[in-house]
């Protein structure tokens, strides 16, 4: 039996938002408009009945897991 699922990873405000210290791509989350087309996928999957996996991710208040080169 063959199942698919739709994994939605590292949508937190540490990665996304621009003013967090270690946005280093947000630029991308606005002209890949990548949160309303998430939440539009989400919302597809969902009404197919589909299994949606979402991964959070955490860092310390130092950000000391984040690589420093981007």
């Amino acid at each position: 039996m063959k199942q698919t699922a739709l994994l939605v990873l590292d949508l937190i405000n540490d990665v996304v938002h621009p003013d967090s210290p270690i946005a280093s791509a947000a630029h991308c989350v606005v002209t890949k408009n990548l949160i309303f087309n998430t939440n539009h996928l989400v919302e597809h999957v969902r009404k197919q009945n589909g299994l949606i996996i979402f991964f959070r991710v955490g860092f310390s208040a130092s950000y000391i897991e984040c690589p420093t080169q981007p």
